[in-house]
């Protein structure tokens, strides 16, 4: 066996040197694997959704009626449209994973489904509501 003392340049040449890229060898480095992306947030329990679409259709509505007296309020028309935004995405949020809130928001695609799920009057929504 070769003393290493004799040629420390041999046994260096291959060796891992911490500002190279790559493993100290001659392949070139491997991309690493993108990260997952995050996990996709819960969904918003109905009540909840209800809740946010309640408030800022209130908003929207109060909104409008300063507007009705001061039409050129920059600030009330930017706050219009942030609530419309808000509610907007709370109703798409709530069709998706309950079903459509009033009947213009129903997709027919194999069938009506409208009149599925409980109505908020219904025993099994209020129950979820106070759990």
């Amino acid at each position: 066996m070769p003393n290493m003392m004799n040629n420390p340049g041999r046994y260096m040449q291959n060796s891992y040197n911490p500002n190279s890229q790559g493993c100290g060898c001659n392949n070139p480095p491997r991309m690493m694997p993108p990260p997952p992306p995050p996990p996709m947030p819960p969904c918003l329990p109905r009540h909840v959704l209800l809740d946010i679409i309640n408030k800022t259709s209130f908003a929207m509505d109060d909104a409008r009626l300063f507007l009705d007296t001061h039409p050129k309020s920059r600030e009330a028309m930017v706050y219009f449209e942030k609530m419309k935004m808000e509610r907007k995405k709370a109703i798409r949020e709530f069709t998706k994973n309950y079903g459509p809130i009033c009947a213009y928001d129903v997709e027919p695609c194999d069938k009506w489904k409208w009149n599925e799920g409980p109505w908020p009057w219904q025993a099994s929504f209020m129950s979820e509501r106070r759990g």
